[in-house]
C-alpha cells in the first residue's frame, strides 16, 4: 500500500511491519504519518496477507530488497526514511545493507532485536519446561541474517525505540543492537512501562510528534516538514 500525504511532499517512510497477521493489521502504526506530511509505503512479506509463498528468513530479506528496489527505480523519493518494527526491524537492517537505497536519510527501529539466536534462547528460558535446555536448544536456531552483523553498514542516523516492559523482545536485545553501532550517529528512546511496539499506536502518544521532529531534523530541506498538522517545522 502506498499511502499519500495529505499535503505535497518529497519524503517517503518505508514501513517494515512486525510478525504475524498482515499489513492491514499493522498499518495503524504508520497511517498517521500521511497526515503529518509523509508518503508511506507498507507491504507484506511472502506468506503474509495476499503475498504468495512461505515465509523464511532469507525470503523476507529478498522481499525487503525488492521493495527497496521499487522505491529507488519507480517512486524515487527525494528523502527516504526506513521504519522497522520488531521482526520488521531485523528485515529492514539486512535488506537496506544489501540493497542500499538512494536518498536514505535515517532509519528507525522499534522493539527490534540484535540476534535471532539470543531471542530464541530467552524465549526458551522463559518456560519452565525448556529453561534447563535453553542454551543447547538455542543452537538449533540459526543466527544468520541477524541485524547485529549488518547494523554497522548503515551510514545514516539511527533511532532505536524500546519499551522496558516488552514481553516479546527484551529491552536488552534493543540495547545490544544499539551497542553494536558504537561509532554511529544514534539515539535510544527507552519507554518507561512500554510493552511491544508501543510508541505510535495511540493518537495521543507524544512519540508521534517526537518521531516527526526526528525525521525533520534529518531532512536536508525541512521547510515543508511539519511538526504539527498543517504547521511548518520551525527547526
Amino acid at each position: 500500500w502506498l499511502l499519500h500525504s495529505t499535503t505535497p511532499t518529497k519524503s517517503l517512510v518505508m514501513h517494515y511491519h512486525g510478525n504475524a497477521q498482515n499489513l492491514s493489521s499493522h498499518v495503524s502504526f504508520v497511517l498517521w504519518l500521511a497526515k503529518r506530511g509523509f508518503d508511506v509505503l507498507t507491504f507484506d512479506y511472502r506468506g503474509y496477507g495476499k503475498s504468495q509463498g512461505e515465509p523464511d528468513r532469507e525470503g523476507l530479506v529478498k522481499d525487503g530488497k525488492a521493495v527497496l528496489n521499487y522505491v529507488d527505480t519507480v517512486l524515487k523519493p527525494q528523502n527516504l526514511f526506513v521504519l522497522g518494527q520488531s521482526l520488521g526491524g531485523a528485515v529492514a537492517v539486512t535488506s537496506t545493507v544489501q540493497q542500499y537505497p538512494r536518498n536514505l536519510r535515517a532509519m528507525v527501529l522499534e522493539s527490534t532485536f540484535a540476534s535471532y539466536r539470543r531471542v530464541a534462547r530467552k524465549k526458551l528460558g522463559s518456560f519452565w519446561l525448556t529453561w534447563l535446555f535453553q542454551y543447547p536448544l538455542s543452537f538449533l536456531v540459526s543466527d544468520s541474517w541477524s541485524p547485529e552483523d549488518y547494523i554497522s553498514e548503515i551510514k545514516v542516523p539511527l533511532l532505536f525505540i524500546h519499551g522496558d516492559s516488552d514481553p516479546i523482545i527484551p529491552l536488552s536485545e534493543g540495547q545490544a543492537l544499539y551497542e553494536a553501532l558504537p561509532d554511529g550517529d544514534r539515539e535510544f528512546w527507552k519507554m518507561e512501562g512500554g510493552e511491544h511496539t508501543p510508541a505510535f499506536l495511540s493518537p495521543k502518544s507524544p512519540y508521534r510528534t517526537k518521531l516527526v521532529r526526528f525525521l525533520c531534523v534529518n531532512t536536508p530541506d525541512d521547510g515543508d516538514c511539519p511538526l504539527e498538522p498543517g504547521a511548518k517545522s520551525g527547526l
